[in-house]
């Protein structure tokens, strides 16, 4: 199979990266991580970006929460309008968002939606206010050697479009998606009217097809999870090699 175009869902974006040639150091870039306590220090574990963000003192912990709910966006942002640390990070889908933020604030926009959350188990402060304390860094982190993937555009939630991949426009593109709130439903619009049609899921299971799909409803386009849980990863592709249309697929 050949791609004419690569969309990543969150880090996803840093993993078409080296799925599609353009970057080679996996190792590296994992060491950089863990050595620059990205996700331990700064953004995760003791949070100090969100701890300068809110101006917390010493002795005032930080209670970071990350929950799904079933609520559309705009209801969301709405409820949150008032909320200075709870924020709309991720929309999945229509319907299907994801809010994170200090667990008092979440909870009380919560509690004016009147939805139950789904706590996902990981906090770190990604897509919002607090991780864009740390910005510069995290482009330098991502700033690296990139070769460039003929035939290839690779599509960003930064700005909702594609580029070329290339050290800047790679560093660009991953800075600007992880500081501010990812809106998966609107990257598969702009791909789509882009003409793609197919789309070939790699990662852990097939939500990002299921959301594909809600999103894209009855128009053309064809969703396949490779990793549906207990199916052989080749069976879904096998079951629909006789209806594959022949436009781009990512």
């Amino acid at each position: 199979m050949r791609a004419d175009a690569a969309i990543g869902f969150c880090s996803g974006e840093t993993n078409a990266l080296f799925a599609m040639g353009a970057w080679e150091d996996l190792g590296a870039i994992h060491s950089e991580i863990d050595e620059r306590g990205v996700f331990t220090r700064a953004l995760g574990g003791e949070m100090t970006a969100v701890r300068e963000r809110w101006n917390l003192s010493e002795d005032e912990a930080v209670d970071w929460v990350t929950w799904r709910l079933r609520a559309g966006a705009d209801e969301v942002r709405a409820a949150l309008a008032d909320e200075s640390r709870a924020h709309l990070t991720i929309v999945n889908a229509p319907g299907d968002v994801v809010i994170a933020g200090d667990r008092a604030a979440c909870q009380r926009g919560v509690d004016r939606l009147g939805v139950t959350p789904r706590d996902l188990g990981y906090n770190i402060a990604m897509h919002c206010p607090e991780a864009a304390q740390w910005s510069e860094p995290w482009r330098e982190l991502h700033h690296r050697p990139t070769t460039a993937v003929d035939g290839v555009r690779f599509y960003t939630n930064a700005g909702l479009t594609s580029y070329a991949a290339s050290a800047d426009a790679a560093a660009d593109a991953l800075t600007g998606q992880a500081m501010t709130t990812v809106d998966f439903p609107a990257l598969v619009e702009r791909a789509w009217e882009d003409g793609v049609r197919i789309f070939i899921e790699h990662g852990p299971h097939d939500g990002c097809s299921q959301w594909i799909s809600k999103t894209l409803g009855d128009r053309e386009h064809l969703a396949i999870g490779l990793d549906r849980f207990g199916i052989d990863p080749l069976r879904p592709v096998s079951y629909t090699h006789l209806t594959l249309p022949t436009t781009p697929y990512v």
